[in-house]
């Protein structure tokens, strides 16, 4: 896992977070069996941004492209030298010390909750 994830970042930041990573399920189960209405006027009222951590072993740059192309978003940003884990491997570089690059993160990650737990944060 630590050369897929974290072959960038440094040897603390992984030693921590294995130590607090917990299981979690990708879904959660009472949310998926809620309606979620998405509508004409609500699709895309919240702007989005993607990221590209171009030494991502997970994803590699061609499927985030591949992403982008087929559900653009409004914004595309690269972050060189980052790896799949962008806050330890960037963490104390431009992006998160430049004027809304935090705003951004917190965006991805709220999307990301939003497609986790869909009817509990979307609404």
């Amino acid at each position: 896992m630590s050369m897929q994830l974290y072959q960038l970042s440094p040897t603390e930041d992984l030693t921590l977070a294995m130590l607090l990573l917990r299981p979690h399920p990708l879904f959660n189960p009472e949310a998926t069996q809620e309606k979620v209405w998405v509508t004409k006027e609500r699709f895309g009222s919240v702007p989005r941004v993607y990221i590209i951590c171009d030494q991502d072993n997970i994803m590699k740059e061609a499927l985030q492209r591949w992403i982008i192309e087929n559900n653009p978003p409004d914004e595309v940003k690269v972050v060189s030298g980052s790896d799949h884990m962008l806050m330890f491997s960037k963490a104390s570089g431009d992006v998160l010390l430049s004027p809304g690059g935090c705003q951004e993160l917190l965006l991805i990650l709220s999307i990301s909750t939003c497609l986790s737990e869909p009817a509990t944060v979307c609404k």
